[in-house]
């Protein structure tokens, strides 16, 4: 489950997200190649390296799309909202 949970993290960092005004973070790739790209992560450092400021984009998308990095204190705060 904690693959396919890091499977999609990636997806959706690769990918962005419209929605949450989340820009793809590689140029040229759609659901098909960012599918081979998380299920082989050197055609990922491929990209990295080909593509300028890929990786730069990519870590910040991580950090917007990964919950694990929401700050405690924030954490804290929205586990009191009574939703």
């Amino acid at each position: 489950a904690l693959a396919k949970s890091i499977d999609n993290i990636y997806m959706k960092a690769i990918l962005g997200d419209g929605s949450d005004n989340i820009p793809k973070s590689l140029d040229k790739v759609g659901d098909k190649i960012a599918a081979k790209i998380v299920s082989d992560y050197s055609l990922l450092l491929e990209k990295f390296r080909t593509q300028k400021d890929a990786f730069h984009r990519f870590a910040i998308n991580k950090c917007l799309v990964d919950f694990s990095h929401i700050p405690d204190i924030y954490l804290e705060e929205f586990s009191k909202l009574e939703i």
